[in-house]
């Protein structure tokens, strides 16, 4: 059950991290245009 969870929390912040650089991808994209 603590395994599951920790995997859980895995995915949200690998998640969150993978989001988070897209938003600075396409804001810094947005200021070069």
């Amino acid at each position: 059950m603590i395994a599951f969870i920790l995997i859980t929390e895995a995915k949200n912040m690998i998640y969150m991290t993978h989001t988070i650089l897209q938003i600075k991808k396409e804001s810094s994209f947005a200021l070069i245009n």
